[in-house]
């Protein structure tokens, strides 16, 4: 039996807050660090915003980080601390004394990861700010080492400067398999359509009936495959040749 359902085309990007991810993956991993990351917020404070802490506490900073988790209002905060900008480079120097970075495609990202999800978060070292983040959940449908996209999000200020092909780019030098998800905005329909298609293998799985087996059609930038008959889009750079995907 076909367990892939019809893909939802959404128009526009997803409107979400990639930054409160990191802020909630170091507000979670570090709740028994809170000290330490007090410290570097203090040192961050100093050193590169040039302003005082004398008369801010641990706890206004832990509160912060939790209210940068939730993109909660910022109001009770010092202004200093209110401007994106300052969430932004915070992240890449919390993430630079905290974490094992690695480059890829000009980006640099670290990865958390458990038996069933893959969470990566991607910094720009040129500019020293996060940019984006990429979630993963372990394909039951696919074989090897392979997953579904369950959220891909930029930040808002760096869509459409190529933040989120490179993202993608690095999932795939890690993974077997990567189908995306049911549901897509024309943005990352995009990145499945026109530009992954140069870069590695891309099939098209097309709608099918419930006890009909489901049909995988190569893509490439000379074939247009309307995405309303299409289940789910799959990518792979080290394999030429789709999976069986049915259960």
């Amino acid at each position: 039996m076909n367990n892939l359902s019809e893909m939802y085309i959404m128009k526009g990007g997803f409107k979400n807050v990639p930054l409160k991810n990191f802020y909630s993956f170091i507000f979670e991993k570090y709740q028994s660090k809170q000290d330490l990351i007090c410290e570097l917020v203090k040192k961050f404070i100093t050193d590169i915003l040039a302003k005082k802490t004398d008369k801010i506490t641990n706890s206004g900073i832990w509160s912060y980080i939790h209210s940068l988790s939730n993109a909660d209002e910022l109001n009770n905060y010092p202004t200093f601390l209110r401007a994106s900008s300052s969430h932004a480079s915070l992240s890449y120097y919390l993430a630079k004394n905290l974490v094992s970075m690695t480059e890829s495609y000009g980006l640099e990202y670290f990865k958390s990861s458990d038996k069933s999800m893959v969470e990566y978060y991607f910094f720009d070292s040129e500019i020293e700010e996060f940019v984006g983040v990429l979630i993963l959940m372990k394909s039951l449908l696919l074989p090897y080492n392979s997953y579904k996209v369950i959220l891909s999000s930029t930040e808002k200020e760096y869509i459409g400067r190529g933040y989120g092909s490179k993202m993608y780019l690095t999932a795939l030098d890690n993974v077997a398999y990567l189908m995306s998800d049911t549901g897509l905005y024309t943005d990352s329909l995009n990145i499945w359509v026109n530009y992954l298609p140069k870069k590695v293998n891309v099939w098209a799985i097309l709608e099918s009936g419930p006890y009909e087996k489901s049909k995988a059609v190569p893509i490439n930038r000379n074939k247009f495959l309307d995405p309303s008959k299409v289940s789910t889009y799959i990518a792979s750079k080290n394999y030429n040749k789709i999976p069986k995907i049915l259960s």
